[in-house]
């Protein structure tokens, strides 16, 4: 075994707005963050965040986003380039 190798046991952690986190099983799980069930070593626990994980954006957002896109008629990408329009101008 390498000497670097990191053989810590983690927890997968996910939030209300379903993002996905990695934390070490011997901490307590903090406030906002539930265990999913996946526990292991950090390379199991990252490829299982990988195989859920697949829409990175915040549940707010997609459910935003589901919602003009049934109400305006505005999308994803309409809205991407709004934000970037008001940073640049910023």
């Amino acid at each position: 075994m390498d000497q670097n190798e990191d053989t810590r046991v983690y927890m997968v952690l996910k939030n209300h707005e379903e993002q996905y986190s990695l934390w070490l099983k011997a901490n307590e799980v903090p406030a906002g963050w539930k265990a999913v069930g996946k526990v292991g070593q950090k390379a199991e626990c990252l490829e299982y965040v990988r195989d859920v994980w697949r829409d990175m954006r915040p549940l707010s957002a997609r459910i935003n986003v589901g919602r003009d896109e049934l109400g305006n008629g505005a999308s994803y990408s309409d809205h991407l380039v709004v934000a970037t329009s008001e940073l640049v101008s910023a």
